[in-house]
């Protein structure tokens, strides 16, 4: 498992990592603490549904330690249940933007997906060759921008 990117929000890291499938990974210690969650065990547990996998990551005094990772959708379950005001937004989003116009469109873009694929419909189709669900990837810096939200409104 490689190390994919590491930010730091008011003296905290927070790392991603990739596996062979190009599946991103999270450091599940440092997501419930981003979200608000204090039984990080328990919590895990509790709202995780994919397996859980472990890595060996550097700690800032240089020790390696087994560190356990969470992965994107659980990232997303964890939002879902949290009390914080950023990750209520994120959720009120999926609940009511989101899943609602996938559900009577079958497809979602932003604004700015939209002008580009109304201007080049090649756009689409490349979309569509290069779905996420096809490729077994993920952009880590669509999770990153949003725990970055997230940490934001906690400061």
């Amino acid at each position: 498992m490689k190390e994919v990117s590491r930010f730091n929000f008011a003296g905290e890291s927070l790392q991603a990592f990739e596996d062979r499938d190009g599946k991103i990974w999270l450091v599940g210690k440092e997501v419930c603490k981003l979200l608000g969650y204090t039984n990080v065990s328990g919590t895990i547990s509790r709202h995780c549904k994919d397996r859980t996998e472990y890595t060996q990551v550097k700690s800032p005094n240089g020790s390696m330690s087994a560190t356990r990772l969470i992965s994107e959708p659980d990232l997303y379950r964890l939002a879902m249940y949290s009390k914080q005001p950023e990750a209520r937004k994120f959720a009120d989003w999926v609940e009511n933007k989101l899943l609602p116009t996938i559900a009577i469109s079958g497809m979602y873009f932003t604004e700015e997906m939209l002008a580009k694929v109304t201007e080049d419909p090649q756009v689409l189709v490349d979309l569509i060759k290069n779905r996420p669900d096809q490729a077994g990837n993920s952009d880590p810096n669509v999770v990153l921008d949003f725990i970055r939200k997230i940490r934001k409104s906690n400061s």
